[in-house]
């Protein structure tokens, strides 16, 4: 259940040969097939529930980002699923039709690499679906940064009145209105053409029915940004027989971002470079698939399937405690960051061996723990990148202005 592979998952021959590797006796493929039943499956959901509860895990620094208690970034991954289990998993229909997907719907806070949030549903439900359920445990002065797939003004209401904040990207469906007049972006492209300026920002309110007042920054895009947008905005217009509309192509020209966190608190220079932090999610979730093989998934029954998902997330949760841990001293120590990608990728290359350390006893779990955070404690380091920003980066801006 614990298994690492970047193949996915053992086969139920193989679990039998790992048993007996690890364990005294021996154990055939149908036993094992037997004990993954809706007991094991709600009990494995009650361990993740309670790790989730329970998490280790240290701030990098305190300074970074410090008006902020948490930095919640959300995200989904979806992926096929043999057909057997349509009735549980629903696939994405549409043009890339399948008949069974899932979809992993996962949030974590960046400053102390806690999960916050694990839900599984089907791949048909869009992540709006999500943004329109989960308006509770929104703490004060939180901040949240979410994709375009959750835009939803309901919910950025719901975190202002909570005294949270907010940070996403516009939709592009969403009317803009300024002093009472739709905005119109034509003009506004020729106006900070012809001033030379690259960002703006303005106090907007969005939606036909004026749903929410909120703070819009603007910035222009490169001529070769606009162009890739182009092209991706005709090749779809093409597939469903359309033409691309100029307000369509002006609107192309800029990045537009929304937040509620007030300009003395967040400058709109900083603002791209917080958003673009959302990467840290999508890096998991590569970390998921390509380490774990979470995605590559064989004929198997719904039972099964939910207790090595769970398995999965249970070794990943723990390792990314000790990546957490490992981070935090080393950055107390030498003020450097260490990768979480390749400390993820020393773990599960190493394979913690989590049913021996649990016969040892805590004394073998702590002495095991204590070597991996020494191996991480070397030759893991962030690397920053010619004429690229990475993470590094934008936590030194943060971390060096001291009111944010």
């Amino acid at each position: 259940m614990f298994s690492v592979s970047e193949q996915g998952y053992l086969s139920l021959n193989e679990a039998a040969i790992e048993y007996g590797k690890q364990l005294p006796g021996t154990i055939s493929k149908q036993a094992i097939d037997q004990r993954f039943n809706s007991c094991a499956s709600d009990f494995l959901r009650l361990l993740v529930e309670q790790a989730l509860a329970c998490q280790i895990s240290k701030l990098m620094s305190d300074d970074f980002l410090r008006s902020f208690p948490s930095l919640r970034i959300k995200d989904g991954t979806r992926f096929d699923l043999p057909s057997q289990l349509r009735d549980r998993f629903k696939g994405f229909g549409g043009s890339c039709t399948s008949e069974a997907g899932l979809c992993i719907q996962y949030e974590f806070d960046l400053k102390t690499l806690k999960f916050t949030e694990f839900k599984l549903t089907s791949a048909n439900v869009p992540d709006g679906a999500e943004s329109s359920l989960a308006q509770e445990g929104i703490g004060e002065n939180e901040l949240l940064v979410k994709d375009l797939g959750y835009f939803n003004m309901q919910y950025f209401n719901k975190i202002g009145k909570a005294g949270a904040y907010y940070v996403s990207r516009l939709s592009p469906s969403v009317l803009v209105y300024e002093n009472g007049e739709e905005l119109c972006l034509k003009e506004l492209y020729r106006q900070m053409v012809r001033s030379c300026t690259l960002l703006v920002e303005k106090e907007v309110v969005l939606g036909k029915k004026k749903e929410l007042k909120t703070r819009l920054v603007i910035e222009l895009v490169s001529e070769e940004c606009y162009k890739k947008r182009i092209a991706s905005l005709e090749k779809e217009a093409k597939r469903k027989g359309n033409g691309v509309s100029d307000k369509s192509r002006f609107r192309a020209r800029f990045s537009l971002i929304i937040t509620n966190i007030p300009a003395d608190k967040m400058p709109a220079s900083k603002l791209y470079r917080l958003y673009r932090l959302r990467w840290q999610v999508e890096l998991m979730f590569k970390h998921w698939k390509s380490k774990l093989g979470i995605d590559q998934v064989h004929k198997m029954k719904y039972e099964r399937l939910l207790c090595l998902l769970y398995g999965k997330l249970l070794y990943f949760m723990l390792a990314m405690e000790a990546v957490s841990i490992a981070r935090h001293e080393q950055y107390l120590r030498c003020s450097k960051i260490l990768s979480i990608g390749k400390c993820l990728k020393t773990i599960f290359r190493d394979k913690l061996p989590l049913l021996s350390v649990r016969l040892s006893g805590t004394a073998k779990l702590n002495e095991k723990m204590k070597g991996m955070l020494e191996v991480l404690s070397t030759k893991h380091w962030q690397e920053k990148r010619k004429n690229r920003e990475n993470f590094e980066d934008i936590f030194d801006l943060f971390l060096c202005i001291s009111d944010i």
